[in-house]
């Protein structure tokens, strides 16, 4: 769930809507709370975002230093039964292992603040956004006369998954450039940043300084768009009803949540979402090696140009600049390193 508040045609009536995200596009589902659960729905949401943020601090964390180069220990050289060769390096819980021993267990609360309030923001700022763009671009206007609407659909998802996501980047980028830097200082060298970071920031390098970056940002989130939009729609059309032995599904994207009459009753309601649900892992099990390289390049760009051990020498000049340097290493270390952050293993060629 996320919160949106809106005004009504009654200034002192105020609801607030509450969305469940079915894929990270634009599908929501509204529906309205009384006011007076207001405070409630809003501590729920934090609290729900607060208790995941920092579960999920076991994988975020090892992975971005994986993304920014650091290996927390060296390889390990392996050979299975079949005197196949390769090596290992630590995974994620074996480098939070590592990071306990030498840092202490706050280690997972490192970059925990700036990461929460990029949640938040971005979740809010999506959401609303999507409404917006929503109700300035039509759908109709993608739909051509004559055909079955499958590829106007498509780029309408597209379009609107993609101004609405970079919308929510430009807003909540500030935060995740601190928490990029506060989890790359775990490397070692200088730790010129703290929780408070973004003041510092802005006084030493300025407004400029709090959106370093940006530009691979919106171009990773801009792939990230473009890719899963297609592969959900795609997905929903085929793949989900060919595998759950049901007709072809008329639309893509969530049912119109102001529409309550479109669902017979609740099975068929639950029966939709499971639908978006396992259209959704497809697309990222498809889209994720497509546009994960971009993640990677965007993650090098925030610590760019800074006195952090993890920072490049010398700076890239741009992200395409970062993404050339890239493509000229092996893909384990390269645009894919730490894709696969449970297990990294790879095998000599």
């Amino acid at each position: 769930p996320s919160l949106a508040v809106s005004n009504l045609a009654e200034p002192s009536t105020r609801t607030v809507q509450v969305y469940t995200t079915v894929t990270k596009t634009r599908e929501a589902r509204l529906c309205s709370v009384h006011p007076t659960d207001f405070t409630m729905e809003v501590a729920k949401v934090v609290a729900q975002e607060a208790v995941y943020n920092y579960l999920e601090a076991t994988i975020v964390i090892p992975k971005t230093l994986v993304q920014l180069g650091y290996e927390i220990e060296p390889v390990t050289p392996y050979t299975n039964f079949l005197f196949m060769k390769g090596f290992w390096r630590p995974g994620a819980f074996k480098t939070c292992g590592l990071l306990f021993k030498s840092h202490g267990y706050g280690v997972l609360l490192t970059g925990y603040a700036p990461r929460l309030a990029e949640r938040l923001t971005y979740r809010y700022t999506f959401l609303n956004a999507t409404k917006v763009v929503e109700a300035l671009i039509p759908q109709q206007s993608y739909n051509s006369p004559g055909r079955d609407g499958l590829p106007g659909r498509v780029l309408y998802t597209a379009v609107t998954a993609t101004i609405s996501q970079c919308a929510a980047v430009v807003v909540c980028h500030p935060f995740r450039l601190l928490g990029v830097r506060l989890i790359a200082q775990l490397a070692g060298g200088p730790q010129p940043y703290t929780k408070f970071g973004l003041a510092a920031i802005f006084q030493t390098e300025g407004l400029s300084g709090l959106y370093s970056g940006l530009g691979s940002a919106l171009l990773a989130e801009t792939v990230q768009a473009v890719v899963m939009s297609t592969a959900t729609a795609v997905a929903v059309e085929f793949l989900v009803p060919l595998l759950m032995g049901e007709e072809k599904v008329s639309q893509v994207g969530a049912p119109d949540p102001d529409d309550e009459d479109q669902y017979e009753d609740q099975d068929d309601l639950n029966s939709t979402y499971i639908r978006h649900f396992v259209a959704n892992q497809l697309a990222s099990s498809v889209g994720n090696p497509l546009f994960y390289p971009f993640q990677v390049g965007r993650t090098l760009m925030l610590v760019n140009d800074t006195n952090l051990a993890v920072a490049m020498k010398p700076k890239f000049s741009s992200a395409l600049d970062c993404m050339r340097y890239l493509s000229h290493m092996p893909s384990h270390s390269g645009f894919m390193r730490g894709a696969n952050i449970m297990r990294r293993f790879t095998w000599v060629e």
